[in-house]
């Protein structure tokens, strides 16, 4: 799992899962965001030469719009979403490696 701080406002936590059902992700991002108001949560599943499903929330404490983050990532890789300011959720079939799309949250 990888944690890092964004502007000192909150933390990102970033984690890949192979095989993983999206709603394990959605469990696990809702019980860390609640858990951690000021925390930002990008978990992935990988479907092994299939796709990758994606879940991206957010604490209470945040200002950032999960379902506008998401689509935006989702739009770079070929992929569709959506879902809400505080949780959305989305999937790309696999093109490349998944460090590559993450790189692309970096940038």
């Amino acid at each position: 799992m990888k944690l890092a701080s964004v502007d000192g406002t909150h933390s990102v936590i970033e984690r890949v899962y192979e095989n993983r059902s999206i709603k394990d992700l959605q469990l696990l991002a809702k019980l860390a965001t609640q858990e951690q108001p000021t925390l930002t949560v990008r978990l992935f599943t990988v479907i092994p030469h299939e796709k990758v499903q994606c879940v991206f929330a957010r604490g209470n404490d945040v200002d950032l719009d999960m379902n506008e983050c998401l689509k935006d990532f989702l739009a770079m890789i070929g992929g569709k979403g959506g879902g809400q300011k505080q949780l959305a959720q989305g999937g790309a079939p696999i093109k490349q490696r998944l460090n590559s799309y993450i790189r692309l949250l970096s940038d």
